[in-house]
């Protein structure tokens, strides 16, 4: 095995492998907002696997709950909508936010929103 720099041409092969293994997920492209992208290939150069490095937006805030939760939830709100227009102005399609504490209100506002729920996502401080 080695690994190599993904080419133009390995698109369509690796376009056939998501429809075929994750007809769920959207093809991720490898060229829009990646750091990196790559291959590991076999001694005949097929790929065995493939992917990089996605540079993602995360919405990050801290909330006074002292404040009552419908003014929490408005906030929160015009925050998500900052936040969308900000993942528009520098060309991020994608914006990833994470209720570490289980806050009711955020879940609420995040839904309301049109975010979808995540499963399976993994996290490593590097």
């Amino acid at each position: 095995m080695k690994i190599r720099a993904l080419r133009g041409m390995d698109e369509i092969h690796l376009r056939e492998l998501n429809a075929r293994y994750y007809p769920d997920d959207r093809f991720p492209g490898f060229r829009k907002n990646f750091a990196s992208a790559l291959a590991i290939v076999d001694n005949n150069d097929k790929i065995i696997t493939a992917g990089g490095v996605e540079l993602i937006a995360e919405g990050v805030c801290i909330t006074d709950k002292e404040f009552s939760e419908h003014v929490r939830g408005k906030a929160l709100r015009m925050l998500l909508q900052s936040m969308r227009l900000t993942c528009g102005r520098i060309n991020q399609s994608d914006l990833h936010v994470f209720s570490n504490n289980h806050d009711e209100i955020w879940e609420r506002a995040l839904l309301g929103d049109g975010f979808k729920p995540l499963e399976g996502a993994f996290y490593i401080e590097v």
